[in-house]
């Protein structure tokens, strides 16, 4: 298998990086409030879902260094852009990034788990990126969008198979028995 998952993200307000499995490192960040000025991006994203008041988006790009700078230095009130991937080459990388909503329901902390599985062309899962925590937000306000701590970044070989990958990932709040299962495609292209 070609598909190779980058060793670290490098210095952008990255707690941790943490090895899982073989070779994959989740990235740990910080989770940051989104402000309602760029709820509207989150709203054009192909896969959301929710589960009784539970809101997830996942969203796909090359440059999570670049989003996550920003979003961990700008106030709420503040705009953030994404730049949205759709397609990658050989030799680059797509990050995946998990946002949610409506985690506080009468509690002081907000705590989800997110399982990541990449799917090639064929149906075949390529990689599972089970149970990562999302985050344990406390005192998380409703109303705003977080980013969950739990971003993961593949890197395509010359030897994977172009076509359709998708990138699904299943979001649960334990406490609450809240599941959110969404999804994002992204094309590999010679």
């Amino acid at each position: 298998m070609g598909i190779a998952v980058e060793p670290e993200l490098r210095s952008v307000g990255f707690a941790a990086a943490a090895t899982v499995g073989v070779g994959i490192r989740l990235l740990v960040i910080g989770a940051v409030a989104l402000a309602a000025s760029c709820a509207s991006q989150l709203a054009l994203a192909q896969s959301t879902g929710s589960d009784n008041g539970l809101g997830a988006t996942i969203m796909l790009t090359k440059k999570p260094e670049e989003f996550v700078r920003q979003w961990t230095t700008s106030k709420e009130s503040d705009k953030t852009t994404l730049e949205v991937a759709r397609k990658v080459r050989p030799g680059e990388y797509i990050a995946a990034l998990v946002f949610v909503r409506g985690c506080r329901a009468n509690v002081d902390s907000c705590a989800v788990y997110v399982d990541y599985e990449l799917v090639a062309p064929d149906g075949s899962i390529r990689y599972r990126v089970p149970d990562k925590s999302g985050t344990s937000q406390p005192g998380p306000k409703s109303d705003l969008y977080f980013l969950s701590h739990a971003i993961v970044r593949f890197q395509f070989k010359p030897e994977d198979a172009a076509g359709t990958y998708t990138i699904r990932a299943v979001v649960r709040e334990p406490a609450r028995g809240r599941v959110v299962r969404i999804a994002e495609q992204f094309q590999v292209v010679r």
